[in-house]
């Protein structure tokens, strides 16, 4: 089972939010201030951790951008300032921007993570990816989207993905899994989690999928390859049987088919 990735600290930055919603930290800046809360009690630590947020680069995901910028260079993707590039789900990470340049748009309905990117220049929308896929104007279209532990890519996103546009998605939430099984993206391949080795589609397919463990109880003993007699037993019994995917860190890379005129 993986580890979530590292994160490396980008830059400080001011404790200055913006937002159209109300800062629900004020409330607890006043009662602070006021002394109803004591400099050492749970809620003043937390809040002194929220006003010390940067901006940040998920080092793993940074690796696996450079990879897969280099491959997609290989097919014929061309840098272009006028490309739409989306980050949706993008808290206050500036990894995808490092990569791919101040072109990429952060969207995230968390006003307090966007303004972190917004105070050093970053492009960022506040809302879902839905609304604002939903809000692009006619004709207009996407020319890569990355998909990072947030979720799946909606349909709506796909339709507005130009032909040979590229969608790079890792597979904490089955991302990868749902964009393979769609009709008119092509698997290129993937960059393996835990290192920077790139495999080409067969390899890539075998990353993909759930893998099953058990855990035969107090013993602590876990089989993470049972056999489906085994699992049978555990679901008859006191073992616990989990699962989760397969290679979640790693980042596969899909194409965008071209539509063949009849």
């Amino acid at each position: 089972m993986s580890d979530h990735n590292q994160e490396i600290v980008a830059d400080k930055t001011d404790s200055s939010t913006g937002g159209s919603n109300a800062n629900p930290w004020d409330s607890v800046l006043a009662r602070l201030n006021e002394g109803e809360l004591a400099e050492d009690s749970d809620l003043s630590r937390v809040y002194n951790q929220a006003e010390k947020r940067e901006t940040y680069i998920k080092e793993e995901l940074l690796a696996h951008l450079k990879v897969a910028k280099r491959e997609i260079i290989c097919l014929g993707w061309q840098e272009d300032p006028n490309q739409l590039i989306l980050y949706p789900g993008s808290n206050s990470d500036r990894t995808m921007a490092e990569v791919f340049g101040n072109q990429v748009v952060h969207i995230d309905p968390d006003g307090n993570a966007l303004a972190l990117l917004q105070n050093k220049g970053f492009r960022t929308e506040q809302m879902t990816i839905e609304d604002y896929v939903a809000n692009m104007s006619d004709g207009e279209q996407i020319g890569i989207i990355l998909s990072y532990n947030a979720g799946l890519v909606p349909d709506l996103a796909l339709k507005r993905l130009q032909e040979g546009g590229i969608i790079l998605a890792n597979n904490w939430h089955g991302s990868a899994d749902n964009l393979h099984n769609k009709k008119g993206l092509e698997l290129i391949g993937a960059v393996v989690q835990g290192s920077e080795d790139f495999v080409t589609v067969q390899a890539a397919e075998s990353l993909l999928g759930k893998v099953q463990y058990l855990d035969n109880g107090p013993n602590g003993y876990v089989n993470c390859d049972p056999t489906e007699e085994q699992l049978e037993q555990a679901r008859a019994g006191a073992g616990i049987v989990f699962e989760e995917y397969r290679s979640p860190d790693s980042l596969w890379i899909f194409r965008k088919e071209s539509v063949k005129s009849e």
